[in-house]
């Protein structure tokens, strides 16, 4: 019977004090009290008549385990109309039923809505509450300055600042970064998306490290963007920027998808952008460790590289890199590390291991411009390596130079055939280092016959990493 005085009495509230109710009156054998309604015919404002029965002074004298049970029952709207009728009952619901509706935010970097979160933010509001933080980048027009840019850092770091002084936790749980979401942004060229990336990493970083809001379990950097994502230019300076700050350092999930920056075609210059892919990858890989350093507790790394059509820019020089002593600092805690879609050389991406030593490793569609497999293959799973800390690992579509990688598994075959009847075995393989078992692989300089399944595979990278058709 309680129960079920309980169920009607929720649902009394929740028709009572829905924002849409116009005029309704409601009464209930089994309920306290009687509930007039109405709505002004000019504002939007609930006068609430109680008519005692058997309880005085009303429901504002119910004990709180029960209007926190009734919360319970309502929808999380109901209960932000609930709290508008008094400042009794108000006092009354925990902050255990307002934190779902503030826990995740996402706005657009605009001043108008970078205002608002400020106040939501005060000290005080709900807005406090913030745990899962989304920021969405706008396709702004030409004529924006930098007065404008500084205006909006000043009003993020202001919430953050907020947000560190105000909150429960002092911290964010997580921050996300997205590309602009206008339903004509696949049109807009493609510098306009980047210079929209560009400034919103650039005014969230900044606004984080002036208040010195930490970020705790995950940072999405981009990652979701179908258009390329962050210039990894950018990222390598997050080191400088943040060096000195506590930002990032209990982050455990880093994922980030990284490009390198367009360049118009009557700028493009007569080398392939193979090479220049594989200089960028490797620049990349130079800076992942340092910016590791000021992310002492992370866990989980996640990079994936978006190739722009051959549009990247060339970087004279050598084609290897020569990394910094310092820059040598195993990531102890790094457990995970994910690579997808980058180009590099045999030697750097070995270093790059040895220097993070992952327990976990996956890499998918990473290609090998320079050098073979088998000095990295050895490293990962042969038990002469001692000291690789790696435990399990996956590899997908790995090519050699222009040539997919195939490995010698029993029971096995290719996602695809090719010219002259070439058998080759699975390009992916997935195996716990125990015994120290070698990896064996073959590559073939054959071409794959065309075929639905193998355009349904080009087409399904394409998406994922960009230009892809043309190198296999």
């Amino acid at each position: 019977m309680v129960d079920t005085c309980r169920k009607q009495l929720a649902l009394l509230f929740s028709q009572t004090y829905s924002r849409d109710v116009t005029k309704r009156s409601s009464s209930c054998k089994c309920c306290f009290f009687t509930l007039f309604t109405y709505l002004l015919p000019t504002q939007r404002i609930f006068v609430i008549v109680f008519s005692a029965i058997a309880m005085r002074p009303g429901v504002e004298a119910l004990p709180i385990e029960l209007v926190d049970q009734i919360a319970d029952l309502i929808y999380r709207e109901d209960v932000l109309s609930l709290r508008l009728t008094s400042r009794t009952l108000a006092s009354k619901l925990s902050p255990r039923q307002l934190t779902p509706l503030f826990a995740c935010k996402q706005i657009e970097l605009t001043p108008e809505s970078l205002k608002k979160l400020v106040y939501v933010t005060d000290q005080g509001r709900v807005g406090c509450l913030l745990k899962h933080f989304t920021i969405c980048g706008v396709l702004d027009s030409d004529a924006i300055g930098r007065p404008d840019v500084d205006e909006r850092v000043r009003l993020l770091t202001e919430a953050f600042a907020n947000l560190k002084q105000y909150s429960p936790r002092a911290s964010l749980a997580s921050l996300q970064l997205v590309a602009p979401t206008l339903e004509d942004s696949l049109y807009v060229p493609l510098e306009k998306r980047q210079e929209a990336t560009q400034r919103t990493y650039n005014i969230a970083m900044t606004a984080l490290c002036e208040s010195q809001l930490s970020v705790d379990r995950h940072l999405s950097l981009f990652f979701d963007d179908p258009c390329g994502g962050l210039i990894y230019k950018a990222l390598i300076s997050l080191s400088q920027q943040s060096v000195s700050t506590t930002t990032f350092s209990s982050l455990e999930w880093l994922s980030m998808r990284l490009s390198s920056e367009y360049v118009s075609p009557n700028q493009k210059t007569p080398r392939g952008c193979t090479e220049d892919q594989s200089v960028h990858g490797t620049s990349l890989l130079q800076a992942l460790p340092e910016i590791l350093v000021i992310m002492p507790k992370l866990e989980h790394l996640d990079v994936q590289w978006y190739n722009l059509e051959g549009h990247a820019m060339i970087t004279p020089g050598a084609s290897t890199i020569h990394p910094n002593p310092s820059s040598h600092s195993s990531c102890v805690s790094l457990q995970t590390c994910e690579l997808s879609g980058l180009y590099t050389y045999e030697s750097d991406l070995l270093r790059y291991l040895k220097a993070c030593r992952p327990t976990r490793l996956l890499m998918t569609d990473t290609w090998l411009m320079s050098g073979t497999w088998r000095s990295i293959f050895d490293y990962v799973a042969s038990s002469a390596s001692s000291d690789s800390p790696v435990k399990l690992f996956y590899f997908d579509d790995l090519h050699e130079g222009l040539n997919l990688v195939h490995f010698h598994l029993e029971p096995g075959h290719s996602k695809f055939r090719y010219h002259g009847g070439v058998t080759m075995g699975p390009s992916t393989l997935t195996r716990v280092r125990n015994k120290g078992e070698p990896i064996h692989y073959m590559t073939t300089d054959r071409r794959a016959l065309g075929s639905p399944e193998r355009l349904s595979w080009v087409q399904s990278k394409r998406m994922r990493f960009g230009m892809y058709d043309s190198f296999c």
